[in-house]
């Protein structure tokens, strides 16, 4: 790879990144665009793992909707019959439950068309009643019927179509301007390399306003074969509940032992925007003394709690449009994205946070006893009262919380 080559890589990667911005540099500092869309947009599967007869779930959420607010909603989601067969089963829904976000009357509760490759969905409020804000609004399954040819890939589009988002204040449609529409694809294809992102710790806590949550972004099994030079990726959060600043979002290590590095972090509408690259040498335009290898961070990203639901709810932390590129500048796949979530308001108590306060919660504290932050058995989720060490008191806390549940 030839110097003046390198330096078009670099730049191109940075470019990637700088116009990702531009492209809604209207919208910072300002009221967040709504939206409704597909989670996760991107559901890769590879035949190592994953083959005919298996399903596979998604969530058409909607979010940052105004003061103006929701009343119903009318989608159809169509993919490819000859790829997918849409399920409505046990453990495998397509349809609108009724602790979604628009659920009073149910116009069409994930009607399935075989024929057609379509799913049809719809739901509103009654009376006086709106939604602002944002949540989910329904599922859509399927099930793989078709496997891919030998070392290739069968691939399609999960689209929303035929959408109506309703004014409360109106009784008409939004006008499609108004909000970001966002589809989902699906894939199955040969295995990729091994290394992945994940969202660490998977499940995050909050208690109250103005606390900080922090998360890291990793990248898993990196070979040094591969050569990684760089990576982007999307970061989708909750704006509603909470608020992210670009100073807030450090560079991890797991490139910058490496050598000399470019990070640029963009906090955007719903989305935090990050970019990586391992330079090369700056005289020859050679290879760094060594490439990423193993695991580690990419980046940590902290969010402020701006506000919080009346109950226990999840916040996803969704992974998106991941670009990998090697040294020679090809963009190379990637096992899989594993996302994170944010439960809000939780309770202290709830050590595990999994909605209840039991002898699982009990445990933690009890192998935490006597800890503080430099003995190895430091937790500190078990530290309630915020002390700088687990003692009695933090003991007290957690029995009298016993038996309570979300």
């Amino acid at each position: 790879m030839n110097r003046n080559r390198l330096k078009l890589s670099c730049v191109s990667l940075a470019l990637m990144v700088t116009l990702s911005s531009l492209a809604f540099l209207g919208s910072v500092g300002g009221q967040a665009k709504p939206w409704v869309r597909m989670e996760p947009k991107d559901n890769i599967f590879y035949t190592d793992t994953t083959g005919v007869g298996d399903k596979f779930t998604v969530n058409i959420s909607a979010g940052d909707w105004p003061a103006s607010g929701v009343y119903g909603f009318g989608f159809t989601v169509f993919y490819d019959k000859a790829l997918l067969k849409a399920v409505n089963e046990s453990g495998y829904p397509s349809n609108i439950r009724s602790d979604f976000w628009l659920t009073t009357f149910l116009a069409a509760n994930g009607t399935i068309d075989l024929e057609a490759g379509s799913i049809m969905y719809g739901a509103s409020l009654l009376g006086e009643d709106k939604r602002t804000g944002g949540g989910l609004l329904a599922q859509a399954s399927f099930e793989i019927i078709a496997p891919p040819p030998p070392g290739g890939m069968v691939s399609c589009n999960l689209a929303l179509g035929d959408v109506d988002i309703v004014n409360a204040e109106t009784t008409s449609a939004y006008d499609k301007s108004e909000y970001d529409l966002t589809s989902g694809t699906y894939a199955l294809s040969a295995p990729p390399p091994p290394h992945y992102l994940k969202v660490e710790p998977a499940i995050s806590a909050a208690t109250d306003v103005g606390e900080l949550v922090n998360i890291q972004v990793t990248m898993h099994d990196v070979e040094a074969a591969a050569k990684i030079m760089a990576v982007e990726f999307k970061l989708f959060y909750n704006t509603t509940f909470f608020q992210t600043k670009p100073e807030w979002v450090t560079e991890g290590d797991l490139f910058k032992v490496h050598g000399p590095t470019w990070f640029q972090p963009i906090v955007e509408k719903n989305y935090v925007l990050v970019g990586i690259l391992l330079f090369p040498s700056e005289e020859t335009g050679a290879p760094p003394p060594s490439f990423p290898e193993g695991s580690g961070p990419l980046a940590t990203i902290t969010f402020n709690v701006t506000s919080k639901p009346d109950k226990l709810t999840s916040f996803p932390l969704t992974l998106s449009e991941v670009t990998i590129l090697d040294f020679d500048e090809n963009i190379i796949p990637y096992r899989r994205l594993e996302n994170g979530e944010i439960l809000l308001p939780a309770k202290p108590e709830d050590l595990n946070t999994d909605g209840k306060v039991d002898i699982l919660d009990i445990t933690i504290f009890a192998k935490a006893f006597g800890s503080t932050p430099a003995s190895p058995r430091w937790n500190p989720k078990a530290d309630i009262d915020r002390s700088g060490k687990v003692n009695i008191l933090d003991g007290v806390l957690v029995a009298k919380a016993f038996g309570w549940k979300a």
